[in-house]
């Protein structure tokens, strides 16, 4: 943790199955390479569904989760959520999409940022 930001890890469980895990971030970390929009926002760091669960509506259900839990501002407020995906990753960009995210033309160390409005 670095000064104005804070770092936030989830298992993902089904009932007593760890099925994934994320990480949620708030605020900047002050590295060259952060994306504009990381000032006074939430990150999705980290967004990781074992490959032997996938396919099964976790990632889904997990990200619905976790916007529900940024809106309830635990860090602080904030008008967005954003993450970074490999450009290759398309059924990453496929779930984030139907989910509300949009492109907003930054790149993050090679990544495509993606950002949700609050």
């Amino acid at each position: 943790v670095t000064s104005g930001h804070v770092a936030l890890p989830f298992g993902i469980y089904e009932e007593d199955t760890l099925v994934g895990f994320v990480m949620l971030g708030y605020g900047n970390t002050e590295d060259e390479g952060e994306p504009k929009i990381a000032s006074g926002n939430y990150c999705i760091w980290r967004y990781m569904i074992d490959q032997r669960y996938q396919g099964k509506g976790y990632g889904s259900k997990a990200l619905d989760a976790v916007i529900e839990y940024i809106r309830t501002m635990p860090c602080g407020k904030a008008e967005y959520i954003w993450l970074s995906f490999e450009p290759e990753n398309k059924r990453a960009e496929a779930l984030y999409q139907s989910k509300g995210f949009a492109r907003n033309g930054e790149m993050c160390e090679g990544e495509i940022v993606s950002c949700f409005k609050l």
